[in-house]
């Protein structure tokens, strides 16, 4: 299989953008997941640890 895409055509570049767009996206939307997961687990924590006061 020997692709070579023609230089004027911008396929590449779209294709880089694209995925690069992807790729923030993705690691944003699980930066998010994990801080929110973070704080529930302090809120569980400091929950816990009142009551055992």
């Amino acid at each position: 299989m020997n692709f070579t895409p023609n230089e004027g055509s911008g396929a590449g570049a779209l294709l880089a953008i694209v995925t690069t767009i992807a790729a923030i996206v993705t690691t944003v939307f699980w930066m998010i997941v994990g801080w929110r997961a973070m704080r529930a687990h302090e809120r569980i924590a400091d929950t816990l640890n009142e009551k055992l006061k």
